[in-house]
């Protein structure tokens, strides 16, 4: 009778763990877009993004319909967070808050464009800080659009972040973003400074653009005309950045290049309408690099022709020279 009984609870304790076994492994069930919402969600990866979403996750363009009232959107995004099994967001912002976005606790990509019902109005995108999972940040506005002022801080976990014409003056945060890969900084009119260079890691694309910007501080990357007209041979010396593909935009900026031959693993420059510079000789030093492209640059006030680059085309014998 005793070894019944202890033959009885033995098979319940199997049973018991067989159970939790199988319905530990069930698949999960689907995930089903609501009808509402079938036209702006989607599964897979959407445009405008780089990277890669996690599978199962879906992607939301709420920009496509601009026949859509900023209270209509509303709702919309409303719903999308009720939802909430988006990872990639594309949204045409009208200038109120994003704060309620940070309900999308999958949300690891987002892209905001500033449509007119935004001119004259201030934005304030601190709370994208507040959204841990998100990697990929994209943020400019419709031609047309003059936004008052903008603030942005961004997230520690952030590879991939470009700001184009936003009036901001800094980028709270940019010194924790050590997976930063990507970074593109270019037409900020206000821009004056962008910290942290010295925590990043190595950059894949550096694109940064005269405008207002004095400084990437941390970096010494000087690009005012003011403070490189009479450079020191330091401009980029000091840089502790180490970037595949770097672009630079100015008019009358850049005298010299000195120091850029310093980041490694560059292996791609692009220099445009750089109208003053004096010296290029720092692109001959630069062991790595693949691809040179000079946009519309002048050297010593005449258009950089193919007799200009022939001392780096012997120096740098594997590497494509453009001149455009």
């Amino acid at each position: 009778m005793g070894c019944l009984g202890m033959t009885t609870n033995c098979f319940s304790v199997f049973l018991a763990l067989s159970l939790l076994l199988v319905l530990g492994c069930a698949p999960a069930q689907p995930v089903s877009v609501p009808v509402e919402l079938e036209q702006y969600v989607s599964e897979g990866p959407g445009a405008p993004f780089v990277m890669n979403p996690t599978p199962g996750t879906f992607f939301a363009n709420v920009a496509r319909d601009r026949s859509l009232s900023p209270e209509k959107q509303k709702e919309l995004l409303e719903r999308i967070v009720n939802f909430g099994h988006v990872s990639q967001l594309v949204v045409r912002n009208t200038g109120e808050s994003i704060e309620g976005l940070k309900k999308l606790s999958n949300l690891e990509a987002i892209h905001l464009s500033f449509g007119a019902e935004a001119s004259g109005r201030r934005i304030d995108l601190q709370s994208l800080k507040e959204m841990p999972k998100l990697k990929e940040i994209s943020v400019g506005y419709e031609a047309g659009v003059q936004l008052s002022d903008a603030t942005i801080a961004v997230p520690a976990g952030l590879i991939n972040l470009s700001l184009f014409q936003l009036p901001v003056t800094s980028i709270e945060g940019l010194e924790n973003c050590k997976s930063l890969q990507i970074l593109d900084v270019s037409f900020n009119p206000k821009l004056e400074k962008v910290d942290g260079f010295r925590n990043l890691g190595p950059l894949k694309k550096l694109k940064i653009s005269e405008g207002t910007l004095t400084r990437i501080s941390a970096a010494n990357i000087l690009l005012s005309t003011e403070q490189l007209e009479l450079t020191e041979a330091s401009s980029f010396a000091k840089s502790k950045i180490r970037a595949v593909d770097v672009s630079v935009f100015g008019k009358d900026s850049l005298v010299n290049l000195d120091g850029l031959e310093n980041w490694g693993g560059v292996k791609s420059v692009t220099l445009n309408y750089l109208q003053r510079l004096k010296d290029i000789s720092a692109l001959g030093r630069m062991a790595e690099v693949q691809e040179i492209v000079l946009v519309q640059c002048m050297l010593q006030g005449k258009a950089i022709t193919q007799s200009d680059i022939e001392s780096l085309v012997q120096k740098l014998p594997n590497c494509r020279i453009l001149i455009q």
